[in-house]
């Protein structure tokens, strides 16, 4: 009996103050000052048959950056995963490909999570996203790029 009072109050303890603590001093804190966007779930509406894990891709801002060879790529940023306790699961360096532009893709178990990242419309989000067993689910905050005409009245 002894023994099992000594481990609640450890229980108790981690979650209390060490759990706290460790996502604040981890750089992986949930900031409740963000803009919160609508839930992001997978294109498909099917009921996936798998058990295996659900996928993420997140096409978010992107900035500057210089190459081995000296040429300017454009990687996207890095962001945060938390889950629905607001502990976060995972910090994604969102960047593959041979120059690091394309999105990075997560595999993450099925459940509801919340991305913070970078927007490049409007900054600092929050997306709630719902993860499916063997489905992607795609987060596009990217603006998509455009092209104008020298001779246009967008330069006016």
């Amino acid at each position: 009996m002894r023994l099992s009072m000594k481990s609640r109050l450890l229980n108790v303890a981690v979650k209390v103050v060490i759990l706290p603590l460790l996502m604040i001093s981890g750089g992986c804190a949930f900031d409740r000052g963000l803009v919160t966007l609508n839930p992001v779930g997978p294109k498909s509406s099917a009921a996936p048959g798998g058990n295996g894990p659900g996928h993420l891709i997140v096409d978010n801002a992107s900035h500057e950056a210089l190459s081995r060879d000296g040429a300017m790529t454009y990687p996207h940023d890095d962001y945060r995963i938390f889950d629905e306790r607001k502990i976060c699961v995972k910090h994604v360096r969102n960047a593959s490909g041979p120059e690091g532009e394309i999105p990075a893709r997560v595999d993450l178990p099925p459940g509801r999570y919340t991305v913070i990242t970078e927007s490049e419309i409007q900054g600092a989000v929050a997306v709630p996203i719902i993860i499916k067993s063997d489905l992607t689910t795609e987060v596009k905050l990217e603006q998509p790029r455009r092209t104008v005409a020298p001779n246009s009245t967008a330069f006016n």
